[in-house]
């Protein structure tokens, strides 16, 4: 088992592997082999969100995406001490909350965040937060 067997993702990971973005096969293969994920409640309405975007989509795809974003086998994990270091790092860094929820969630477990977003990546870690390779 590797360090990275256990990690925070964050919704920029899910949303490529559901928009079947370029690289989204390796990502998938990876988020299945790990042995631990966990991510912030909302991840999942963040990733819907994308695929509402996705206004040429037929209602079958549209579906199969949703029936994949409500199946992960990821943890749905934050609370108020978690919200009160996201909204630290946030006001400190000038970052929306819900991306340093991620970070927040991250740093206090101890686990690293997986992330596509280069900026979030960089807040992660000045605040101490190891960042999982793409």
């Amino acid at each position: 088992m590797s360090a990275e067997d256990r990690l925070v993702v964050d919704s920029s990971v899910v949303a490529s592997v559901v928009l079947r973005e370029p690289g989204h096969e390796v990502l998938a293969r990876r988020l299945s082999a790990l042995e631990f994920v966990c991510s912030a409640p909302f991840f999942r309405f963040e990733v819907a969100n994308a695929v509402w975007k996705q206004r040429d989509w037929p209602d079958e795809e549209v579906q199969a995406a949703l029936d994949l974003i409500f199946s992960l086998p990821i943890h749905d994990e934050f609370g108020s001490d978690d919200a009160v270091v996201a909204m630290d790092i946030a006001r400190r860094h000038y970052l929306p909350f819900h991306d340093a929820a991620f970070i927040a969630l991250a740093r206090n477990r101890r686990l690293p965040l997986w992330s596509l977003d280069r900026r979030q990546r960089e807040v992660a870690e000045a605040s101490g937060v190891l960042v999982a390779g793409e």
